[in-house]
């Protein structure tokens, strides 16, 4: 158990199951964040929690030094938003263990700059697991069950059947987010083996029959997006 809390700022899908992580391993925690909807999600959880503006240095300063923070997490869904966080959390502790998260190369240069001790990069990890599905699908089963199945979260390849409306269609096209509530992580191309092409890397990808895109979201949403584009068609009618 340790000696003082730790505290989690952005209490998104990421940072409840970075939460419930701890809390299974005997962590005191706060979580923090100002969106009240957020927050009501986490207090289902029955977690201790701070709505609380990560922009007031008053009120983060009182969180800090009135708790004694000693780590906390940055965990928004926004970059800038961690960054922000880490460079007010440094001045007001210098000692303080600041870990965070970043979505981009560029992104984590300006974290460990404003300060930060550790940035994850997520995309690098689930490509790890990625790698794995392909060549060790036993051990990405397990995986798969024991830790993308928790609340709903899962990582799923969807490969374009022949005929499918996606066929021809350019990645920049899709909006997975806005119509499915789907995170492409990106796409394994057949003429180029088994490299996953990540959506982050800024390529214009052509889609072809027997490509397989790298999807993360609920379980009812892979599977409405993948009767979506068995669906025959044209490419132009793949702009979801």
């Amino acid at each position: 158990m340790a000696a003082a809390p730790l505290a989690i700022f952005g209490c998104g899908p990421l940072g409840l199951e970075v939460a419930e992580q701890l809390r299974q391993r005997g962590w005191e925690l706060i979580l923090v964040d100002q969106d009240p909807e957020l927050l009501k999600q986490a207090a289902r959880r029955e977690m201790s929690l701070t709505e609380m503006d990560y922009t007031d240095d008053k009120a983060l300063e009182e969180l800090i030094l009135g708790t004694d923070l000693q780590v906390i997490f940055a965990l928004f869904q926004d970059d800038p938003k961690n960054v922000f966080l880490t460079i007010s959390a440094r001045a007001i502790r210098p000692s303080l263990r600041i870990i965070t998260v970043a979505s981009t190369q560029d992104s984590a240069r300006k974290l460990m700059a404003a300060g930060a001790d550790k940035v994850i990069d997520p995309y690098q990890i689930i490509g790890h697991k990625v790698h794995t599905l392909i060549r060790q699908p036993l051990v990405a089963e397990t995986m798969e069950h024991t830790v993308f199945g928790r609340h709903d979260l899962n990582l799923f390849q969807v490969e374009i059947p022949p005929g499918s409306r996606l066929a021809g269609a350019m990645l920049d096209d899709l909006d997975l987010r806005g119509s499915y509530n789907l995170v492409l992580l990106g796409v394994v191309d057949k003429e180029r083996g088994d490299d996953l092409i990540f959506a982050t890397k800024g390529v214009n990808h052509h889609l072809d029959a027997g490509d397989v895109m790298v999807v993360i979201g609920p379980m009812g949403e892979i599977e409405r997006f993948s009767r979506d584009i068995s669906k025959k068609g044209s490419s132009e009618d793949s702009r979801e």
